[in-house]
């Protein structure tokens, strides 16, 4: 979906996109389970903007034939709204008015767009923070959001009125899937995780209960804040399957197979930074459990850290395994380009901007892994060409 974003963008600004081709390459890679996140920043209360943007994405889902496209939550409005909705009402009958445009667009793929409602039941406040489900020319469904931050930046109890939740209003089918539907603050509620629970009940807690669902999917404009990734992590916990477990056991594999030539890897992952718990934070330390060595339990801090530490309980020495962040200087750079092209050190993580162009380290390189997809086509090229090239001995 970044290449598609990233193209949208360019029809947006008037630049020529070649859509026939690439939906031709794109479409084996999908099918009716595929759900495109459309990550996109509207503006707030210009709602034909925001409308112009996600009518060119609907255009693109439905060529591609996907199952769904979600949008984030009042998408249409923008967010956050503060005083604007009460002062000016005909800003949402506009947000309305161009949502049934939206719906008249749509075909087979689903549509999950937020939106501002009018509170036609006349109790509590004006408005509702809704989701439709648009399909087939038409609005299929509206989920109107429960749980309601007053806190910190959010005010949304000022302006909304907190919807009745009923677990079975809030599933959809996707495909083969079925999925249910919570709209941000309502994914932030899980009493076990959280020491003094905001809120009285856990929408997601419930409807797992009683749904059963094959996925949940959470539509959000929750800005980006410090810290967010950590409590993320905390909450959704570890398990067998997860992208980074896999990840470490592919790179374990190809390290230990390729140990004779010591063989390199490159590992890139945009969304994180290497992070660290103070001056006496190591996140290495070991100790010995039942005859064996562990690495002691920490509090996670960013994916980097998180993948070098399940590398090691792997086997890989942690001296293998090196961060491009570390090297902060050209001269370190460059040392630490000679350790990787000589195989002393055979797993070097890196974002696309720090271990892109200017990354001669090919030599041994034997795999490379993708832990995100950069927004640019032409970013993924600069990556897979840090091992695709001349000097390399892998073929």
């Amino acid at each position: 979906m970044n290449e598609i974003t990233t193209l949208i963008n360019m029809e947006l600004n008037g630049e020529a996109v070649d859509k026939k081709e690439t939906i031709k390459r794109l479409k084996p890679l999908v099918n009716k389970d595929t759900i495109a996140l459309a990550q996109v920043d509207p503006i707030v209360c210009d709602i034909e903007h925001n409308f112009k943007k996600a009518k060119i994405y609907i255009e693109w889902a439905n060529e591609l034939k996907l199952g769904a496209i979600v949008f984030p939550e009042l998408f249409l409005m923008g967010y956050p709204v503060f005083d604007i909705i009460d002062r000016f009402p005909n800003i949402v009958e506009k947000n309305i008015e161009y949502l049934e445009k939206l719906a008249k667009l749509t075909g087979n793929t689903k549509v999950l767009i937020g939106f501002c409602e009018f509170n036609r039941f006349y109790i509590g406040k004006r408005y509702f923070n809704s989701v439709a489900v648009l399909q087939n020319k038409k609005i299929e469904k509206i989920i109107r959001k429960t749980l309601l931050p007053v806190y910190s930046e959010f005010n949304d109890a000022r302006y909304f009125q907190s919807a009745e939740f009923n677990p079975t209003d809030r599933i959809i089918q996707i495909g083969s899937n079925k999925a249910a539907i919570v709209i941000c603050e309502e994914n932030w509620a899980d009493k076990d995780f959280f020491e003094t629970p905001v809120y009285s009940f856990d929408p997601v807690d419930e409807i797992v209960k009683t749904q059963h669902p094959d996925i949940i999917i959470n539509c959000s404009s929750s800005p980006t804040r410090a810290k967010k990734e950590q409590l993320l992590n905390n909450m959704l916990s570890d398990f067998e399957n997860s992208k980074v477990n896999v990840c470490a056991d592919n790179i374990y594999k190809i390290w230990n197979e390729t140990k004779d030539n010591k063989s390199t890897q490159l590992v890139f992952c945009d969304l994180s930074t290497p992070k660290s718990l103070g001056a006496n934070d190591n996140p290495y330390e070991t100790e010995i459990i039942d005859g064996k060595i562990k690495l002691k339990d920490r509090q996670f801090t960013d994916v980097y850290t998180d993948l070098k530490r399940k590398l090691i309980e792997r086997g890989i020495p942690e001296d293998e395994v090196a961060f491009i962040h570390d090297a902060n200087t050209e001269v370190r750079k460059q040392e630490l380009f000679s350790k990787v092209r000589t195989g002393k050190v055979r797993v070097l993580m890196g974002s696309t901007s720090k271990m892109g162009a200017g990354t001669n380290c090919q030599n041994k390189i034997i795999a490379l892994h993708h832990l995100d997809c950069p927004w640019r086509p032409a970013d993924l090229t600069q990556r897979n060409g840090r091992g695709i090239r001349q000097g390399n001995e892998n073929e």
